[in-house]
């Protein structure tokens, strides 16, 4: 061993000139598979962001008429989200839109089923931000958010919602969270139930949550949690209401 590092040293020139060599074909033959290598990523990438569409796909719905929405009967897991324009600015989420049976309330500009809504607070106008992933409407907008939330399991269940702007959840026609107020959005905006709530398995309990955006930031996010979710918040996600589609 020895006598090999007495000739290594002995002759490093060489050895540095074959590293060199050896160095120099390596990047030629990467430079040649450069396009296959990122064709390879490209694949792998391609296939994480299908499997990621399918389970946060957002679906738009074509609005009929009598303004009800016609979206595919094969996607009933999310919510029911309709968005609507306003001209003024809004300080807290329109009366009208309260309204269920009023003739003159404002029919929506944007309906969508939507798999879960976790929307991370964004700017509504800085370049490449896309709010509530890719929404076309940026200020002075409201919503309406419904599914039917089904329990697995006999339990206690938490709710939490977070929002910027001002946000709202009601269980049946009882208002459970209020959130309101033109605000940003962190983490000591978050509300949650003051108490945890027992609810049955396999019964429905219809959850609306009511939104608005004034103007800047952006965000919604509505969890719960579980008896099996190990104290820890996960997104809500229940089933678009029937009647609706």
């Amino acid at each position: 061993m020895n006598k090999f590092f007495k000739v290594l040293k002995k002759n490093r020139q060489y050895f540095y000139l074959i590293l060199v060599i050896g160095l120099i074909f390596f990047i030629i033959k990467h430079i040649h598979n450069k396009r296959e290598s990122f064709s390879f990523f490209a694949d792998i990438a391609g296939a994480l962001g299908a499997v990621k569409d399918k389970y946060f796909q957002i679906q738009l719905c074509e609005i009929t008429k009598d303004d009800k929405p016609l979206c595919l009967k094969s996607n009933k897991s999310g919510w029911l989200s309709k968005y609507y324009q306003f001209k003024y600015s809004l300080n807290t989420f329109p009366e009208e839109l309260l309204e269920p049976d009023n003739d003159k309330k404002k029919p929506p500009d944007v309906v969508r089923i939507e798999p879960k809504l976790m929307f991370d607070s964004q700017h509504t106008k800085e370049s490449g931000y896309m709010i509530f992933n890719d929404l076309t409407l940026k200020e002075n907008f409201a919503s309406t958010h419904v599914t039917i939330f089904k329990p697995t399991i006999d339990g206690v269940y938490t709710f939490g919602l977070n929002s910027d702007d001002g946000s709202s959840l009601y269980i049946g026609d009882v208002l459970m969270l209020e959130n309101g107020g033109v605000k940003p959005m962190n983490d000591k905006s978050l509300k949650i139930t003051d108490t945890p709530l027992p609810l049955n398995k396999n019964k429905e309990y219809k959850i609306q949550v009511n939104y608005f955006q004034q103007k800047g930031f952006a965000g919604l996010k509505v969890t719960v949690k579980t008896p099996t979710s190990k104290d820890s918040f996960i997104p809500l996600v229940g089933v678009s209401p029937e009647e609706d589609k």
